[in-house]
């Protein structure tokens, strides 16, 4: 008995330190291609995280007037895109015409969402539990109007995109559009 104890006991602690792993990692509030956010699990090598039943919110909701995040697992550093447009859309603007596909780290994506995120709101990711994981505050000191914002390097804070390596413009090889990395991680 005290051998299933414990074996349970390391279970929910792996468990809730994958859960922690799931971050939103880049957002825009409203750009050129529509408002966006990515979601990405950042656990070790070898790791996964299941998403069914994650669910997503603004500052106004909570997880049982969320909306489900795709059921994908996730290997560290993959992604999910949630979108106000269709992925189609999405990916033509970001990858299609800059003639290249999107990225393998792209799993999925919540496409046409309709719940719109203001200068001055919050994402929250709710694991499958109803319990809040990740709380991004959008304000307005980070506006992220055609620039969208990423997590750091050392996962404490935002940053506008253009600073980080890795990112690119979004938009026909002229690069008129956003610069950002959707889909992708930043190192």
């Amino acid at each position: 008995m005290k051998m299933l104890s414990l074996a349970l006991a390391a279970f929910a602690a792996a468990t809730v330190a994958s859960n922690a792993q799931v971050r939103v990692t880049e957002y825009s509030h409203k750009g050129l291609f529509g408002e966006y956010f990515e979601v990405a699990y950042l656990g070790a090598t070898g790791t996964t995280q299941d998403l069914t039943g994650w669910k997503f919110n603004d500052n106004s909701g909570t997880a049982s007037t969320g909306i489900a995040l795709p059921a994908v697992i996730l290997n560290p550093n993959q992604t999910v895109i949630v979108t106000e447009i269709s992925a189609g859309l999405f990916e033509q603007a970001w990858y299609g015409e800059r003639g290249v596909s999107a990225p393998a780290s792209l799993v999925d994506y919540v496409e046409n969402n309709q719940r719109n995120l203001g200068k001055t709101d919050e994402i929250r990711i709710f694991n499958a539990g109803g319990t809040q994981v990740d709380t991004v505050s959008i304000t307005s000191a980070l506006d992220t109007e055609d620039a969208p914002a990423v997590l750091n390097a050392a996962r404490t804070s935002f940053v506008f995109a253009s600073t980080v390596a890795g990112q690119f413009k979004a938009g026909a090889p002229a690069g008129n559009g956003p610069t950002g990395s959707p889909g992708i991680v930043a190192p």
